[in-house]
């Protein structure tokens, strides 16, 4: 059982990462190539509007989180200032229910959320697309 909630910024060379560490002294690189991670406190959520603002400096932002006692879970992905991809799974709100879903799916979703999935749950995302 655990619980990660981490910020994730592009950095393509140390200065950058540098320049990330004014405003989040922890920052450091992360196993994910290219990145600097930043970690929250548990359950932390992170406001879009930052993360929009880190992406246009830095080109990339993610914010990850989740709680594998509740199976919640947080992803925003913010690119060039805009974000891009919006999921939260009992994060914030209610346990076991989206919350939030925005933007368009990103590659790794099928496989994270349906690879395996009961044919009827499939089936039920296909007609809300």
């Amino acid at each position: 059982m655990g619980t990660l909630a981490s910020l994730h910024v592009l950095c393509k060379n140390a200065a950058d990462l540098e320049s990330l560490r004014k405003t989040y002294p922890r920052a450091s690189f992360a196993t994910l190539p290219g990145f600097a991670a930043i970690e929250m406190p548990p359950g932390a959520s992170f406001d879009s509007r930052e993360l929009d603002r880190l992406s246009r400096t830095s080109s990339e932002a993610i914010f990850l989180g989740f709680s594998s006692t509740s199976n919640a879970f947080a992803f925003t992905r913010s690119v060039e200032g805009q974000t891009r991809r919006h999921l939260r799974f009992g994060y914030c709100q209610e346990e076991g229910l989206w919350e939030e879903v925005s933007g368009d799916p990103e590659p790794w979703e099928d496989a994270a959320f349906f690879e395996g999935a009961d044919p009827e749950l499939q089936a039920v995302d296909e007609q809300a697309e």
